[in-house]
This record gives C-alpha cells, structure tokens and sequence, in this order.
C-alpha cells in the first residue's frame, strides 16, 4: 500500500527500515525518510507512517528490537521542567 503519495513510499519500504541490525534503526517517521534518502513533502503521511512504524515495532514485541524503550515507557508523559527565574 502506498504510504507517501508524494514520494510514492509504500509501507512495505517503512516497514523494510526497521528490518536492520543497526542500533540506530529510524524511531520517528523523520529518521524512517531519512533510511530512505526522502524526506516528507506535504505532511499528510506522517501519522500513517508513525502508525506503520508503532505496528512493525509491535510485531517484534519491542519499540526498537529491544535497542530502546518499550512502546509503554515511551507513551507515558514527560514532566516538564521549568527554568528557575
């Protein structure tokens, strides 16, 4: 299925970027376009591409094949910190 009409990206090629060894497999649809020497014209792929990517990484059972955090330490909020005045 084409993912990226602008570019003409399926999701196989997302999915494909996960499939290395590497440690520094794409985390982000940004970092998956760079894999793929594109990047992003409209933008309107992005949350398909996020999509793709959080089922490829659910598939293995880890975020990134277990070089990172789990898809749950990832979801839950950041605190902010506030600079001191």
């Amino acid at each position: 299925m084409i993912v990226c009409s602008c570019r003409a990206l399926s999701d196989a090629a997302f999915r494909a970027t996960l499939d290395t060894e590497r440690p520094d497999r794409p985390r982000t649809a940004a970092q998956a376009y760079r894999c793929l020497g594109q990047r992003p014209d409209c933008g309107r792929c992005l949350r398909t591409v996020r999509q793709v990517l959080d089922e490829a990484r659910a598939a293995r059972g880890t975020c990134c094949g277990g070089a990172c955090e789990t898809a749950e330490e990832l979801a839950r909020p950041v605190p902010m910190l506030l600079a001191a005045e």
